[in-house]
């Protein structure tokens, strides 16, 4: 099944983020925005200001967006839908959480919070 993408609102072409990776179970503890690719890899970013747009990078678009708190070993303590650039639906956290586990994170009881659009 195609999963829905999200242009995102700034269509300026920026560079790619150069802190931007995929996440791993071995990212550092911290905060962090995230992306999906239309290839279902989540990819991540340290939090800051403006950053969603940059993760990947040339106004490509996404499946899910929003933010996350990883502990050590990929826990993920939080994770929420909130980016301006993409305005994603609640029910793309569900697809950001398949990817996080298939990359390796375990996501704790409770860690997922949603913003509605």
């Amino acid at each position: 099944m195609p999963l829905p993408a999200y242009v995102p609102k700034d269509l300026e072409k920026y560079k790619r983020h150069p802190d931007s990776v995929p996440f791993t179970a071995e990212l550092k503890p911290g905060a962090y925005v995230f992306v999906q690719d239309v290839d279902g890899k989540v990819w991540v970013a340290p939090d800051g200001c403006h950053v969603h747009p940059s993760i990947l990078g040339r106004a490509r678009p996404v499946v899910s967006a929003g933010e996350l708190t990883v502990e050590n070993n990929g826990s993920v303590i939080d994770i929420n839908n909130l980016s301006g650039t993409f305005q994603c639906h609640p029910d793309c956290l569900l697809t950001a959480v398949g990817g996080l586990v298939l990359q390796g994170a375990k996501i704790e009881p409770h860690a997922v919070s949603h913003y509605e659009v």
